[in-house]
């Protein structure tokens, strides 16, 4: 039996959701007559790539194409449909990534197709080609014979050098909304006559973060059940804690800079076998979605951390090392908001931004104040007070000196437009994450040391 998402795959444009800004387009040119030799569809995995290449390879070599749509009644139609056609080749560049693989493409690509009009070669996941073959690939596409159509597919577009991409017509697929994964599944389920109630259907599109394909694979795990009615419990029940709860509540550990929690809940999703790439993709999305409903610079900064760990995921041996690096650092980040309180409110500095500015006010006069500064954090304002959060007592005690304080205590009046006294209060967890509290003692000796190579041994 076919896994639903090929046996209910697209076979009109007609079927294709989601995606109607690239199937509107595509239509128009072969309707026109307007078909170029090399196409790039971009976009996250499961969003409709490969589907779209074969209806294009119907519809090029299509003997009654018309109304924009292939026949799927004629030979060639017939064989895309089965994967049986010799002219749709269809070649992923994860396991054929060398300069061989590329030069036996271009041997082949002159012979002409054995039934059709065009020989439409679909390249998935052309990102992974070494140089080498991206130098071969270039030459057929400055010069490709009358008879080829290249589709290259990818979920990382920037790692395609531009005189590919200068080559190609680009389409970018988008991620799909859970009311598109919600139809989708509805018409699955109708095929299959399936019940599924709506909260069922939600469930599984959010646990699939715009992937049809992953929706569609998470239905399939549940049919395996025997369940012709689903519920949400059933669906609860068979996922477990579903991916997009894992994510939630990751983010909540991360806001309450609890580390081993957080970190805990990573080793879960590790241990279980999960693609940790596409967590990482999904936790900035969700992410993401949150900065677009409340923007804040804490949200920005995460996600650029992030972003960051996923560079160096692609290239390290320890796949989980960068994410837990980046889980850590930003758990540890000084990025809290500051609670104000309401007798003594300013708009100016209700934020952790607000304290950024205080210690870039300071920076130009006094950049080893900054040091410890940006080691602290604020608590709380209260009685025309603000509160510092710091490790160790010798930070206490050198914040608090009076030319420290003064300089602290100007550049406030300066960002905020009020005049604060600064207390300094020694406080668990607001150790830097290179000084870790399992070692407190070492971690004081540590940072004493770097003060000490700052502010000068007779200062500390």
């Amino acid at each position: 039996m076919p896994a639903l998402y090929r046996k209910w795959r697209p076979q009109k444009f007609s079927e294709l959701f989601g995606q109607d800004h690239i199937k509107t387009t595509l239509q128009n040119a072969l309707e026109g007559g307007r078909i170029v030799h090399a196409y790039l569809f971009s976009g996250p995995r499961g969003t409709g790539k490969t589907t779209t290449a074969r209806l294009l390879a119907k519809s090029v070599n299509c003997q009654n194409f018309q109304d924009g749509e292939p026949c799927n009644q004629c030979f060639s139609c017939q064989e895309i449909q089965r994967g049986q056609s010799l002219d749709l080749i269809e070649i992923d560049a994860a396991s054929n990534r060398g300069i061989e693989e590329i030069k036996d493409l271009r041997e082949k690509i002159k012979f002409t197709p054995s039934r059709s009009k065009y020989k439409v070669y679909v390249i998935d996941e052309v990102h992974q080609l070494t140089q080498p073959a991206f130098n071969a690939l270039l030459k057929t596409l400055e010069e490709p014979p009358a008879h080829a159509i290249f589709v290259l597919a990818t979920t990382e577009a920037h790692k395609v050098p531009l005189t590919v991409l200068s080559r190609c017509q680009r389409f970018d697929f988008r991620r799909l909304s859970i009311l598109d994964l919600v139809k989708r599944l509805s018409y699955v389920a109708e095929q299959e006559g399936l019940k599924i109630d709506e909260e069922a259907k939600k469930l599984i599109s959010e646990s699939s973060f715009g992937s049809a394909r992953d929706a569609e694979s998470l239905l399939d795990l549940i049919l395996g059940r025997g369940l012709s009615e689903i519920t949400k419990k059933d669906v609860e029940e068979i996922l477990g804690k579903t991916e997009t709860e894992r994510i939630k509540q990751l983010y909540e550990f991360l806001l309450k800079k609890d580390v081993a929690s957080s970190l805990s809940l990573l080793s879960e999703v590790i241990e279980e076998g999960k693609d940790l790439f596409q967590f990482s993709n999904n936790l900035i999305e969700f992410l993401r979605e949150k900065l677009i409903e409340n923007p804040s610079p804490a949200l920005v900064s995460f996600i650029k951390i992030l972003c960051q760990a996923q560079k160096e995921m692609k290239t390290t041996p320890f796949l989980q090392l960068p994410l837990e690096l980046a889980i850590v650092e930003i758990a540890t980040e000084n990025m809290q908001k500051i609670e104000v309180n309401k007798s003594d409110s300013n708009p100016t500095f209700q934020n952790s931004l607000g304290w950024d500015k205080i210690i870039s006010e300071i920076r130009p006069q006094n950049h080893s104040l900054c040091f410890l500064l940006e080691n602290c954090q604020p608590l709380e304002i209260k009685d025309g007070q603000i509160i510092l959060g710091v490790g160790f007592r010798f930070h206490k005690d050198k914040l608090e000196e009076a030319k420290n304080r003064k300089i602290i205590e100007d550049a406030i009046l300066k960002v905020t437009g009020s005049k604060y006294k600064i207390i300094c209060q020694i406080t668990k967890g607001i150790e830097n994450f290179k000084f870790s509290k399992e070692n407190a003692s070492q971690n004081e000796k540590d940072l004493t040391k770097a003060a000490e190579e700052i502010f000068g041994q007779e200062d500390i």
